[in-house]
């Protein structure tokens, strides 16, 4: 029975295990809380944010009691999210093509598991949306969800931007196009207009391979049996995209030692007439 004036020692260690789980899972918070500000911030290298995210879910995914199991699910899949949106960011920024489709595809697959769209529907809600994904729209769903649905939607306006020409290799140009105008953020439309309406004669995205690992391949996936050797020289600054697409090759030169004088990782040129 009870002690007098306490619990009985069954429900003590039951507490204190309940306690000891809810703290775990109050420092897990605690640090998405730190990686939230880190991204707000955009002062940490995105690589090392997304080293933070996917050390947090071994911590969160460890044995509950049945009260905490629903505050343990709705962690692991925030964690899990948030850590493949982060690793697909981190691909397209490498600029390397399958493996950012692939985490692209497992985070909307992610996105839709949590919001709980039955597999039968999904290819409604593939068709239905402007880019592809609009499940955070509603406004019932949770301000964090919401922004996670953000945050997927900018890496499909990347996507289109960063692989812009493996891509448009794919469709006719008016498809690509018409596809690219329902994306929430048109980056390559902007981009276009942008030179149109202005004297600029090339717009373009200079990438930076040195060092890249696996070495830097050109557009689209190569077979890691195709593996070329690095790039030297001006070949290791490709163009990312370029508007015009057959701009003078005899630019390159001026505009790559423009972008190492300022020193950037990635810079967006533009040459004026």
């Amino acid at each position: 029975g009870a002690q007098k004036g306490g619990m009985a020692p069954g429900w003590e260690r039951k507490m204190a295990s309940l306690c000891s789980v809810l703290g775990v899972y109050v420092r897990a918070r605690r640090d998405l809380m730190e990686v939230y500000n880190d991204i707000q911030s955009q002062t940490i290298d995105i690589t090392t944010i997304e080293a933070k995210a996917v050390q947090i879910l071994p911590r969160v995914n460890i044995s509950s009691t049945g009260l905490l199991d629903p505050l343990k699910e709705s962690l692991i899949r925030e964690v899990q999210i948030l850590s493949c949106l982060l690793s697909c960011n981190v691909q397209i920024s490498n600029w390397h093509f399958l493996p950012a489709m692939i985490s692209l595809r497992s985070c909307k697959q992610k996105l839709m598991d949590w919001h709980g769209i039955p597999q039968e529907d999904r290819g409604w809600a593939k068709r239905s949306t402007r880019a592809g994904f609009s499940l955070g729209k509603s406004a019932h769903m949770p301000a964090l969800y919401t922004w996670l649905c953000k945050f997927y939607s900018t890496l499909l306006s990347k996507v289109s931007f960063f692989f812009y020409q493996t891509l448009s290799e794919q469709c006719p140009a008016a498809d690509m196009k018409a596809t690219l105008a329902k994306a929430d953020f048109d980056i390559v439309g902007k981009l276009a207009n942008i030179r149109r309406r202005s004297d600029l004669l090339l717009i373009a995205l200079v990438f930076d391979s040195r060092g890249c690992m696996p070495p830097f391949s050109g557009h689209g996936y190569t077979l890691p049996s195709n593996t070329p050797e690095p790039a030297v020289g001006l070949a290791s600054y490709p163009a990312v995209l370029a508007f015009p697409q057959d701009y003078p090759k005899s630019l390159w030169p001026s505009l790559i030692s423009l972008r190492r004088i300022k020193e950037l990782d990635s810079v967006v040129l533009l040459a004026r007439e």
